[in-house]
């Protein structure tokens, strides 16, 4: 098979980024210290998007009037798993897919918060 030297270089750096790139989509996401673990305090993540384990502190939230009064992570597309009780901790806990570093509470908040289907 003759190949031009056009389509060799092509398909060199075609090789060479995808290879790369492979290797961070199989990178796994951020590891959990303890899967049965609250977010830990200062995470970068629940920071920025200002949540609070208990949605009446948040002022922000609280800013939202009525609608705001309705939402708390458990109403929320984006809580993962049915609440369960965590050992040494108040409240219902459970995951949630943009802040993965610990579980959240079932009563917090965040701006992320987006209505579940159907409820």
């Amino acid at each position: 098979m003759n190949v031009s030297r056009r389509e060799f270089f092509k398909r060199s750096i075609l090789s060479a980024v995808s290879v790369p790139a492979l290797a961070l989509l199989m990178k796994p996401r951020v590891a959990w210290a303890s899967p049965d673990s609250p977010v830990p305090a200062g995470d970068p993540t629940a920071t920025a998007l200002g949540y609070v384990n208990d949605a009446a502190s948040s002022a922000e939230r609280s800013a939202r009037g009525a609608e705001g009064a309705k939402q708390h992570c458990e109403n929320c597309i984006l809580f993962a798993t049915a609440p369960h009780k965590i050992d040494g901790h108040e409240g219902m806990w459970g995951k949630c897919n943009v802040i993965q570093s610990g579980l959240v509470n079932a009563k917090g908040w965040c701006k992320s918060w987006a209505l579940k289907p159907g409820m």
